[in-house]
């Protein structure tokens, strides 16, 4: 239980952490500094923010690791964009195409 009050009912002490039921509230959880919580007294269920310090490096008390599937995730979507600006500014031929070229041949 978190002593934090409940955005619904007003109660102090009756937030708890919630899963993911859905893509949605997984996709918004791993992008975004939110979290989401459910009150165990009225039943309300949402998202409360976290703050970016916490959602990439965890609590100040112990700091987590960041997993190795992030980095490569990170990296593979700075790929794809950078592969889908490389075919779009080649499409409309203007002059950022030799530009996101010469990056990806890096």
């Amino acid at each position: 239980m978190r002593l934090e009050v409940c955005p619904h009912c007003g109660k102090i002490g009756t937030l708890h952490r919630s899963r993911s039921r859905n893509f949605y509230e997984r996709a918004v959880k791993f992008l975004l500094p939110y979290k989401i919580y459910r009150c165990s007294d009225c039943g309300w269920r949402g998202f409360r923010y976290i703050g970016w310090v916490e959602k990439l490096f965890g609590k100040t008390e112990r700091r987590r690791k960041i997993a190795k599937w992030e980095v490569y995730f990170f990296l593979f979507f700075v790929f794809v964009l950078l592969v889908l600006a490389y075919f779009y500014f080649e499409k409309i031929g203007t002059a950022l195409a030799p530009i996101v070229k010469e990056m990806l041949q890096k």
